[in-house]
C-alpha cells in the first residue's frame, strides 16, 4: 500500500508568499497614497477658485456682512438704528498674508477679505479736474474705507501661493480691489504687488490712471502633496475682471 503524497507548503514557500504579498501591498498603498495626495490637491485650487469667485459675487450681489454696531468710519458712532447707514458697500478688498515656516522662509497660506465702503456718495459732475471723470476719480471722491471685520481665508491642505516660474521666485504677495462703481454699478478690479493696502493705495498703484487694469496670476505650491517636479496649477483673475467669469484655472504646464 502506498503512502499519500506529503501535504502543505515548506517554510521556506511561505515566507516566498508573504515577502511577494508585502511588496504588492507596499506598492498598491503607495499608489493609494499618491492618489489621495494629488486629491487633495486638486481640491485646494478648486477651493482657491470658488473663494475668489465668491468674494465676486459677494460685490455684484452687493451681500453686506457688517454689523449695526460696527461704525462706518473707524473709531467713530455706531449707526444710530436698524436700517440706518453712514456708508454703503461698494466692494471687497483682498490681500495676502504672509507667514515664515520653521527655517524662516516667507510664506502665503491665507488671504484676508475686508467690505469696502464709500462714505461720499459721488455722481460725476462732483468730481473737477477731468472732464469727463475717470473711474479712478469718481472711486477716490467717494472716500473709501475698509470695514473692521476681517474674514480669513487659509489655504487647503497646507498648500502656499507662489508666484509663476516665469517670475522671480517667491511667496506671490498682492492686494485686490473688487469695487463697485456708485455711479454706474459697474465691477472694477484693481490689484498691486503689495500687500496690506487701503483702497486708496490700490487705486494710486495702477498702472493706467483712465482705465483700471488687474491680472493677477498665482499658482499653489503643493506643499509635499506631489512631487516637485510636477507641474503646479493655480487661478489668474483676468485684467479688469467684472464678475467671477473673470476667475479661471491656470492648467498644469502654465504656472
Amino acid at each position: 500500500m502506498k503512502k499519500g503524497a506529503a501535504q502543505g507548503f515548506t517554510i521556506i514557500e511561505v515566507i516566498l508568499f508573504l515577502a511577494v504579498t508585502g511588496l504588492i501591498m507596499s506598492v498598491m498603498l503607495v499608489g493609494i497614497a499618491n492618489g489621495l495626495n494629488q486629491e487633495r490637491y486638486r481640491d485646494a485650487s478648486t477651493s482657491l477658485l470658488s473663494y475668489f469667485k465668491g468674494q465676486y459675487s459677494d460685490v455684484v450681489n452687493v451681500s453686506n456682512s457688517r454689523s449695526q454696531y460696527e461704525p462706518c468710519i473707524s473709531g467713530g458712532p455706531a449707526d444710530a438704528g436698524r436700517g440706518t447707514s453712514d456708508c454703503f458697500i461698494v466692494g471687497k478688498l483682498l490681500t495676502s498674508v504672509v507667514t515664515t515656516d520653521a527655517g524662516g522662509n516667507p510664506l502665503v497660506k491665507s488671504i484676508q477679505s475686508r467690505s469696502v465702503f464709500a462714505t461720499t456718495e459721488v455722481t460725476p459732475d462732483d468730481v473737477s479736474g477731468l472732464t469727463p471723470p475717470s473711474d479712478i476719480d469718481i472711486l477716490k471722491d467717494s472716500d473709501l474705507i475698509v470695514g473692521d471685520a476681517v474674514d480669513t481665508y487659509t489655504l487647503e491642505w497646507d498648500t502656499a501661493l507662489v508666484r509663476p516660474s516665469t517670475e522671480t521666485a517667491g511667496p506671490t504677495t498682492f492686494s485686490l480691489l473688487i469695487v463697485r462703481m456708485p455711479t454706474s454699478g459697474v465691477v472694477h478690479t484693481y490689484v498691486t504687488n503689495a500687500a496690506g493696502n487701503s483702497p486708496v493705495e490700490v487705486l494710486n498703484s495702477t498702472t493706467s490712471p483712465a482705465e483700471p487694469t488687474a491680472d493677477l496670476k498665482t499658482c499653489i505650491e503643493p506643499g509635499g502633496l506631489i512631487k516637485s517636479t510636477q507641474q503646479y496649477t493655480g487661478v489668474i483673475i483676468g485684467a479688469n475682471a467684472a464678475n467671477s467669469g473673470g476667475v479661471k484655472f491656470v492648467m498644469a504646464g502654465d504656472c
